[in-house]
């Protein structure tokens, strides 16, 4: 009665920033995500196409010179670190694009990166997308797992 016992209203919720499979961290064949040395969070094995998409509102801090991986900072203060692939840094950039820069602002949904998913895959690259965040070690999350499609939920803390 009046939102006095709601107990969701300083939740943070985080949409999938890609269409796939959503796994525990532990799952994952980079042994750092599994480890959560980065911070806890899952992966996503991605199902059609190399898009990712911005998971909430908030600001880019983070585009790697190789493209392959990004850090956000939600409007809210969650850091999220999105990693495209395993041993991707090897790469150099190649078969990524990046539709962002560092310090831009965006809304949940944007065009964050696209990657040669079909290539990844012929050259027998795991193309996992690694969703971790670091400022919530030691926090409870519940995580969707399963299949998602982009902007469903995805985690809330």
């Amino acid at each position: 009665m009046f939102g006095l016992f709601n107990s969701n209203k300083n939740r943070n919720v985080l949409t999938a920033p890609s269409r796939g499979v959503v796994h525990d961290l532990s799952e994952g064949k980079d042994q750092v995500f599994a480890d959560e040395i980065m911070g806890p969070g899952c992966f996503i094995v991605p199902d059609e196409e190399g898009k990712v998409y911005s998971p909430c509102d908030g600001i880019v801090s983070v585009v790697f010179p190789t493209l392959h991986a990004y850090g956000l900072t939600s409007n809210s203060g969650v850091e999220i670190v999105i990693h495209i692939g395993v041993d991707t840094v090897e790469l150099n950039g190649e078969l990524f694009e990046s539709h962002v820069k560092k310090d831009q602002v965006v809304k949940k949904g944007d065009l964050l990166a696209s990657f040669n998913l079909k290539e990844m895959i012929d050259r027998k690259i795991i193309p996992d997308i690694f969703i971790v965040f670091p400022n919530k070690k030691g926090e409870k999350m519940t995580i969707n797992f399963g299949n998602v499609k982009v902007g469903d939920k995805l985690v809330e803390f």
